[in-house]
């Protein structure tokens, strides 16, 4: 937990390795399409970037001002999510967000659009989490928006649905947001995926 290498603890000796494509192949995974969405937010932008790091405060901002861009980026999530996931009538889908306000207004407005959709952050309280998590899990809420809640140590093999609607620094983490959505579930023939932040790691899975 404290980031640091388990390796010297078993003489930097590996017992067994397997990589997310032969996992896939194995089966032990489930399949995925991944769709990379042309997004106007060029977050190569110095704006977006402080001390080396996004700078959220910033990409908050532009993700959820009262602003054309922030309209036209929802929209066309909305517009991709259709086109992409054309059928939703068991659709259980998750959305990593920049910020806890991010998270809120994605939730906000996808209400606003007709969706069953809520937050999950940390702040959440434990009951209220654990009931949006029920009801998700049983289809009553379609979508859940979270910044860092589900990276680790949450199990719903349902989610058939991510979308990255943020940039991701570490493949660490996008491994884990990816993997959300990569367990086997009764009725679940794929898990689809909706990047959004012109930002492709995959392919460094793939190498």
């Amino acid at each position: 937990m404290d980031g640091s290498s388990i390796l010297p603890d078993f003489d930097h000796r590996f017992a067994a390795e397997i990589r997310l494509p032969e996992a896939l192949e194995e089966k032990l995974l489930c399949p995925f399409h991944y769709f990379g969405v042309s997004d106007s937010v060029d977050v190569s932008d110095e704006r977006f970037w402080r001390n080396g790091q996004y700078d959220v405060t910033a990409l908050t901002e532009y993700y959820t001002g009262n602003h054309f861009r922030a309209q036209e980026r929802l929209d066309l999530i909305i517009q991709s999510l259709r086109r992409y996931q054309p059928d939703q009538s068991t659709t259980r889908g998750v959305g990593f967000c920049a910020s806890v306000h991010h998270a809120r207004f994605m939730a906000e407005k996808f209400r606003e659009a007709g969706y069953s959709a809520e937050e999950i952050l940390g702040e959440t309280a434990g009951e209220i989490r654990d009931r949006r998590i029920q009801e998700f899990r049983a289809g009553r809420i379609t979508f859940l928006f979270t910044v860092d809640v589900f990276s680790e140590g949450i199990d719903i093999p349902e989610i058939d649905l991510v979308m990255f609607l943020r940039l991701t620094e570490s493949l660490t983490i996008f491994l884990q947001q990816l993997g959300r959505g990569l367990r086997h579930a009764e009725e679940k023939d794929c898990l689809t995926v909706l990047d959004f932040v012109g930002h492709h790691p995959l392919q460094r899975l793939l190498d």
